[in-house]
């Protein structure tokens, strides 16, 4: 596992936005050279680490799915009692919604202790790929 500077020759970053609004970037690394110094695991680590960022990163994402589909239910709930007319059900079903959404923000902001300012391409002086209709 090697730390391949961003600005590095043979190395192209593209950035561009998702539609739920996170950056992703392809990289491409096209004859790219580093140092011996740029090793940051030898082989078996690597590997080891790898796995453990990947399990970690699909556990992430099979957490963010069930909160999606834990909304919608919600939504799908508030929408069924107001088209019944039930106002006082889909209200609570709607401020449920909210609740939801904001719980983890909470708890997050809770317990983090390092502030990290978030920095986008742009700012950082990456081009980003054109808007594409």
């Amino acid at each position: 596992l090697f730390l391949v500077p961003a600005d590095g020759a043979g190395v192209t970053v593209t950035p561009y936005r998702l539609r739920d609004d996170h950056w992703a970037a392809d990289v491409a690394l096209d004859n790219a050279a580093v140092g011996a110094d740029a090793l940051l695991l030898g082989t078996g680590t690597a590997a080891e680490a790898l796995q453990k960022v990947i399990d970690k990163a699909r556990l992430l994402l099979a957490a963010e799915g069930t909160g999606i589909m834990r909304r919608l239910c919600l939504a799908t709930q508030a929408y069924t009692f107001a088209s019944d007319e039930r106002l006082g059900q889909a209200a609570v079903a709607s401020l449920v919604i909210v609740a939801v959404g904001m719980l983890p923000v909470m708890l997050l902001t809770r317990t983090m202790r390092i502030r990290i300012a978030p920095v986008s391409p742009v700012a950082a002086g990456l081009q980003t790929r054109p808007a594409t209709a």
